[in-house]
């Protein structure tokens, strides 16, 4: 039985089988295309169905159990050079899926015991393609050798929604795996927030994408924890996050695939959305501790009837206006806004403001509830910190009224890390300013919106025998002109204003919108003055302006007519700067 040849069934069993495959096909074609199909040799049949057949033989004493297939099995299997049956039965076998082993075994368990055809869809590890979907069908044939053996066909399903017998028929099922803390669901999320078919760190990626609503984050939890110490659950009611990014109610519940060492790990889940009733009678349940649990997480966080505009709940940081906020008269607009001047940074005030509004619900109605979101800068423990602030807007069931939930949630660490990200993307790491790319792409960014009559001016400049200072102390001490260079255009532009490294020793300066000559000059002076007085070698620049106009704007052509009037200081005796002259 360790021949290779053996692989191949023999021309008996090709053929039983392809009448077999035939038989099943009757359900999809008339009579007469049946009897067409026959007339083809049985192995073309498999061929162009895609079908291969195996053969398995089951060593219930000695576990030394084997498999064969023909052509088409080693193909749907991707083994490209022959196996012994005991290696081909190990290759199949230990590639099922993690989540999958317990169903397999018991599909292969009745067909043992009922002598019946069993089928089985489940997801199997393809050396080249990767996790796929198969369909297989078998049934028990008489015994040999003191075997137990087994006939039947596989076929790979790629971009087939899978169904088994485990799984109930639900609208949405996927996989969790406690000990690699990922999930994997059957088909697509219809209802479900997110496209992704894989996911890592559950649950906490829901929580983080804010697809658990908040209330419901530690009972989601305790679902997905030690899953081998639990019991299977049924109708756990959970809000979570739709398509459309409102939340919903769902039925949670569990079937244990832990049976088998290989799915200790493993349990399917299955959501289902609650009926209608039953999503109306638990959105009706507005309770405070309901709210109070929601945002006891965040660092503030208030309930408001927007129909009237009253506080209805406040707590955390915004616990201090409680006694004004829940007065008679209140309005929630009036302390969301009164502390905007003291701790909100300057910078993102008008932002706030605009984001607070006059009225949160415009725009919404019965069946169009929303949610919206602002980051800015605000005073937390002595330092500005960045937050992020929720307007979650909901109507009421039964009395169709408008209610919003107001949370502040501490972002600071996580915007610190894209902003460091983002500076790394855009800035020149030495000097700070912008660097080639990214000045270039702003300077065009605000001519494309500039306004035709009003004019700007760039400036290119360099340092005067840089090259010099290089070769006499060193790139160090070099490096460390370039940044106190770059520490005097920042003390002297206006923020505004577009800095840029543009190479080596070269720098870019945009003035928006400022062409006066009298003004340009003044700046460039107290630049020079400014980096005289940094500077341990009294390092000079020559510099080269150019007015830029927007009716023949060309960022590449104004580059250049700067260069030329920056060689034109050098060849002066540097030291100075030269106006682009027609």
């Amino acid at each position: 039985m360790d021949d290779p040849k053996k692989y191949i069934l023999n021309p008996m069993q090709v053929q039983t089988m392809a009448y077999f495959i035939a038989e099943r096909l009757q359900k999809d074609t008339t009579k007469q295309r049946l009897g067409e199909l026959m007339t083809f040799h049985s192995e073309d049949i498999l061929k162009t169905t895609k079908l291969g057949l195996w053969s398995i033989r089951i060593d219930k004493e000695g576990g030394r159990n084997q498999m064969f297939g023909d052509q088409t099995m080693m193909q749907v299997m991707g083994l490209k050079k022959p196996l012994t049956p005991e290696e081909c039965y190990e290759f199949w076998y230990n590639r099922i899926a993690d989540g999958y082993f317990h169903y397999v075994n018991e599909s292969v368990a009745e067909m043992i015991e009922t002598q019946k055809m069993v089928e089985l869809n489940y997801t199997w590890k393809h050396p080249v393609k990767g996790e796929v979907t198969v369909r297989c069908m078998g049934r028990r044939v008489a015994d040999s050798e003191g075997m137990i053996c087994l006939e039947g066909y596989h076929k790979d399903l790629d971009n087939v929604k899978r169904t088994n017998s485990v799984l109930l028929d639900t609208s949405i099922v996927f996989e969790y795996n406690e000990n690699t803390q990922s999930i994997y669901f059957h088909g697509e999320r219809p209802l479900l927030y997110g496209t992704e078919v894989r996911e890592e760190n559950f649950p906490e990626c829901w929580i983080t994408q804010g697809i658990v609503h908040p209330h419901f984050v530690n009972q989601f939890r305790s679902v997905f924890t030690d899953v081998k110490g639990q019991p299977e659950l049924e109708y756990q009611e959970f809000l979570l996050k739709t398509k459309n990014g409102d939340y919903d109610w769902f039925y949670l519940s569990t079937k244990d695939l832990s049976k088998d060492v290989q799915d200790a790990d493993t349990m399917i889940i299955i959501l289902e959305p609650a009926t209608k009733e039953r999503a109306a009678e638990l959105q009706h349940m507005r309770l405070q501790d309901f709210y109070k649990a929601t945002l006891s997480e965040k660092i503030a966080y208030m309930e408001v009837d927007l129909e009237s505009r009253h506080v209805l709940e406040i707590g955390g940081l915004w616990n201090a206006y409680r006694e004004e906020a829940m007065g008679e008269g209140s309005n929630y607009r009036d302390v969301m806004l009164r502390y905007k001047e003291d701790l909100i940074h300057p910078d993102d005030k008008k932002a706030y403001a605009e984001f607070i509004g006059e009225n949160l619900q415009d725009g919404m109605s019965p069946e169009n509830n929303h949610t919206k979101k602002l980051e800015y800068r605000r005073l937390l423990d002595g330092r500005m910190q960045w937050v992020e602030i929720t307007v979650h807007i909901f109507v009421e069931q039964y009395s169709e009224n408008l209610y919003a939930l107001i949370y502040l949630k501490n972002i600071d660490a996580k915007k610190r890390r894209e902003l460091e990200q983002e500076t790394a993307a855009t800035r020149d790491p030495l000097t700070g300013v912008f660097n080639r790319k990214t000045f270039e792409y702003l300077v065009e960014e605000h001519m494309e919106h500039a306004d035709e009559n009003v004019h700007s001016t760039l400036i290119v400049l360099d340092i005067d025998n840089f090259k010099v200072i290089n070769d006499s102390f060193g790139h160090v001490e070099g490096d460390k002109i370039l940044k106190q260079l770059s520490d005097a255009l920042m003390a002297t532009f206006r923020r505004k204003d577009i800095l840029g490294r543009f190479g080596g020793d070269e720098f870019m300066i945009f003035l928006k919108n400022v062409s006066d000559r009298q003004i340009v000059e003044r700046r460039i002076n107290e630049f020079c003055q400014a980096l005289s007085e940094v500077t341990e070698y009294n390092a000079t620049c020559s510099i080269g302006i150019v007015e830029v106009k927007k009716a023949d704007f060309d960022y590449q052509e104004y580059l250049k007519k700067a260069d030329q009037a920056l060689y034109a200081s050098k060849e002066r005796g540097k030291n100075t700067y030269t106006y682009y002259e027609v």
